[in-house]
């Protein structure tokens, strides 16, 4: 048991129990946590007498599952941590509301991009003065996107379309390289 006194009184070892789905994950705290699943936890529980639901949603600071935000989630609930995301257009409002601030996201993995989105995706950069990394798939073969000529964001260092399914000609690269992203 991790509520003895040799953990927690001698050690300061304090563990916090989540399930999802049928899926048991303990881990020590404090941590950081990555949602790589669909959904939030079911079960929440922990033996640190100063844990609340909101601290555990503090320390998540990558969502690697683009379908993430779809889910109904409570309204409470702040993601104020975020530094790896990624999201599939179009972003919802829940997902304003429930990720207040993207100043520490440094990397930022958009699926589903076509022009109609520019505005989700400008107002994504706009918010995230600290991006390094920031890559765009497209899940179907679809003509080359004007706007990904036209997106500012002075902190981006590396732009990755290897999954974008078009080809670049050599004016397009120029180009690309010539943008304000």
């Amino acid at each position: 048991s991790f509520r003895s006194s040799f953990w927690i009184e001698e050690h300061q070892w304090f563990v916090r129990c989540l399930t999802v789905k049928k899926t048991i994950y303990l881990y020590n705290l404090p941590s950081s946590f990555c949602i790589c699943e669909r959904k939030l936890p079911d079960l929440w529980r922990s033996i640190y007498p100063d844990d609340n639901q909101q601290e555990f949603y503090n320390n998540i600071t990558t969502i690697h599952n683009e379908t993430f935000f779809n889910q109904l989630i409570l309204p409470e609930i702040r993601l104020r941590n975020i530094n790896d995301l990624h999201i599939r257009f179009s972003i919802n409002d829940q997902f304003w509301s429930i990720v207040p601030s993207l100043e520490r996201l440094s990397s930022l993995n958009i699926s589903y991009h076509t022009d109609h989105f520019q505005s989700h995706l400008q107002a994504l950069l706009d918010l995230a003065p600290r991006l390094r990394y920031l890559c765009i798939d497209q899940d179907q073969s679809l003509p080359l996107q004007i706007s990904l000529f036209k997106y500012t964001n002075k902190s981006v260092r590396e732009l990755n379309l290897q999954n974008c399914n078009y080809l670049f000609d050599e004016e397009e690269c120029m180009r690309l390289c010539h943008s304000p992203l």
